[in-house]
Order: structure tokens, then C-alpha cells, then sequence
């Protein structure tokens, strides 16, 4: 399944249903097949969203621990194969829609 975020204000914006059911429980919304953010939950949602970006980015600095390569080189190959995309990357999408959506004062729907 895939969510499809629309606004009168900026092109659809695509998920995947896992990736949109976490945004949407991010922002603190029933993960639905259809639903839609008033202009008035906007600012909300995107403190939201930014609340657990920043508590991604802490829980990930609690998990790294310092590893001992022979090379830079080696451990930044080592970096790029294990890393995955993070919450932050997957939600930078819709919080430019919450933002632009806010400035002009109109509403995101999907599944409509």
C-alpha cells in the first residue's frame, strides 16, 4: 500500500505504508486509508515530526560506539553498507509540505 499526501499548495508527496504510517504516528494521527491535517494542526505536527527526529539522532549517538579500523577509508566502507535511511531523511519530505502548506493556509489530505 502506498500513502499519498496531497495539497493544493505542492506536488503529491509518496510513501510506502510503513514509512507513511510512521510519519503519521509521528505527527500523532490515526494511521488511516484516508484522512486529512488542518492548517491548524500544522505547527503541531511539525514539532512533532521534529521531536523524533531529534530523539533518533540521541538514540543513535547512545548506540555508536568508537570503532577501531586500520584505515579511514575501511571504516567509512564499513559506515555506508551498514548504515539505513534514517527517520530524519524519510520525514524531511513532509515537513517541507507541512511548512509550505502552513504558509499558504491549506489542508494535506491522502487516500482521497
Amino acid at each position: 500500500m502506498l500513502f499519498r499526501f496531497k495539497s493544493k499548495a505542492t506536488g503529491d508527496l509518496i510513501m510506502l505504508e510503513p514509512h507513511g504510517r510512521r510519519i503519521l504516528q509521528a505527527m500523532g494521527k490515526d494511521v488511516q486509508a484516508q484522512g486529512i491535517i488542518q492548517v491548524s494542526d500544522m505547527s503541531r505536527c511539525i514539532e512533532a515530526i521534529e521531536r523524533d527526529i531529534a530523539k533518533e539522532a540521541e538514540q543513535a549517538q547512545h548506540r555508536k560506539a568508537p570503532t577501531q579500523a586500520t584505515s579511514g577509508e575501511e571504516a567509512a566502507d564499513k559506515d555506508d553498507a551498514t548504515q539505513a535511511v534514517s527517520f530524519k531523511h524519510r520525514a524531511l519530505p513532509m515537513l517541507d509540505m507541512l511548512r509550505q502548506c502552513l504558509k499558504a493556509e491549506v489542508p494535506i489530505v491522502w487516500g482521497v
